[in-house]
């Protein structure tokens, strides 16, 4: 009887380890893997920008200011009001590059879809 309690709390504990490890690792998944993905593929369209780096001050060559801004716009799904699920085809990921010269400043704003890794642009100025 012992030998059968004890292995049951064996197996509840291991249980409990496994779920909440896999709990904790997909919570701290972090966001910004895509931004080197967003910011590669928008890189392609501008040449003339340096090589920007994610999360990365803004980079100054001969009186242009090159920047990036990256959004996360998760779809959320409330579960109980206690958790929000975060998946890559629930959220929708924007990377905006920004040249500033001067007093004007040009954005190309682009959407990333992460299933086929693309970028598509949504608004320019």
């Amino acid at each position: 009887m012992k030998k059968l309690l004890f292995i049951s709390l064996l197996i509840l504990v291991l249980v409990g380890c496994s779920s909440s490890h896999k709990k904790s690792s997909e919570e701290s998944q972090p966001w910004h893997n895509y931004n080197v993905e967003m910011l590669k593929k928008a890189l392609v369209h501008h040449p003339d920008f340096p090589n920007l780096q994610p999360d990365e001050k803004p980079v100054e060559r001969e009186g242009i200011i090159y920047s990036s801004k990256f959004d996360i716009i998760p779809h959320q799904q409330d579960v109980s009001d206690k958790q929000i699920e975060r998946e890559v085809t629930s959220a929708s990921y924007f990377i905006t590059l920004i040249k500033e010269q001067g007093n004007d400043t040009s954005y190309w704003k682009y959407q990333y879809f992460p299933l086929n890794d693309e970028v598509i642009l949504v608004d320019l100025d």
